[in-house]
């Protein structure tokens, strides 16, 4: 006897396409340019991954080049690669729903999950985004692009104190495009009547402060106990993302017995920060937010002015 099952009306592979480009495509922090694709990059099955770039270009003689004479002939600048090591994150979950307790809720919990899975994907990979900006700015190597502390006598935002962290990129703060805040310190900005608003292509408010895009989640780091809030500035392509497809990213499982189906979502992928490196050896097999946000584990690779990247850290009145 022949029956239908659960992959009969589901194509696993379908929905992992459609998680796979829509859990990184639907995110602010995509749209605004701050995740940008890395090219070419193929996440590979073990922990971690080169991600290669050109150093810079240099010019000889302190930098006004070389002088031409009769005599001598122009010495050949040597130009090298090299690379920055990504973590590769493994994740995945898992759901189990029984038909009898769909029968009673009168709707279907499997159609209703595989409807979730990419929106799920996306508050995974935008709390990692948040967490890689917080390892990489807490780095000893990053400490020249961050304002302000967490204690008590963090100072208090102001038009002018933001300012001050622009500045913390010299004449490179053109490449700062975005302001990542939490709710509370747009409030702020709010209040002081600092924002404004243009419309997109799409006829939708974008809000924006001193001509920056501003991004609002609460996922922006807040120290509970002294009330201080770390907001960032960022340019495009702060974070580089790759995606892997060496594991199954939709799998489903019938017990036909117990009338119990199982999806599982499982993916492989590299959030990177650019200019930094990962510098400690795993832990496990593939590294928490917690070992992502932990400044130890990143060392800077690029001058500070090719990082568009400031955190400043204030109170809100």
């Amino acid at each position: 006897m022949t029956k239908t099952q659960i992959t009969d009306l589901v194509d696993p592979q379908l929905w992992a396409n459609y998680v796979a480009e829509n859990s990184v495509t639907n995110l602010s922090l995509y749209q605004s340019g701050i995740i940008v694709p890395i090219p070419a990059l193929a996440v590979p099955k073990g922990p971690s991954v080169n991600v290669p770039y050109f150093a810079p270009v240099t010019v000889s003689n302190s930098g006004q080049g070389q002088l031409l004479d009769d005599a001598n002939p122009l010495v050949v600048q040597k130009q090298t690669a090299n690379s920055m090591v990504s973590p590769v994150h493994n994740r995945g979950d898992a759901w189990g729903f029984n038909e009898l307790a769909g029968s009673y809720a009168g709707a279907d919990p499997v159609g209703y999950t595989l409807g979730k899975i990419s929106e799920k994907w996306n508050e995974i990979i935008q709390l990692q985004a948040f967490k890689t900006l917080e390892g990489a700015v807490a780095s000893a190597s990053m400490s020249g692009s961050v304002l302000g502390n967490t204690n008590a006598n963090a100072a208090t935002f102001s038009a002018s104190y933001m300012l001050d962290a622009q500045q913390l990129l010299g004449d490179a703060q053109s490449k700062l495009k975005a302001l990542i805040v939490h709710s509370a310190v747009r409030t702020a900005m709010r209040k002081a009547n600092l924002t404004d608003f243009e419309l997109d292509s799409n006829n939708q408010q974008i809000e924006f402060y001193q001509g920056m895009r501003l991004i609002v989640n609460d996922a922006a780091p807040v120290d509970i106990a002294n009330a201080v809030y770390t907001s960032y500035y960022v340019g495009e392509g702060v974070l580089g993302f790759a995606d892997g497809h060496d594991l199954a990213s939709i799998e489903t499982d019938r017990d036909i017995l117990a009338g119990d189906t199982n999806i599982t979502s499982r993916r492989s992928y590299v959030l990177h920060p650019v200019g930094m490196t990962w510098g400690q050896a795993l832990t496990g097999t593939t590294p928490s937010n917690t070992d992502i946000a932990t400044g130890a584990n990143w060392d800077r690779r690029f001058d500070k002015k090719n990082i568009p990247l400031i955190a400043v850290r204030c109170k809100v009145a």
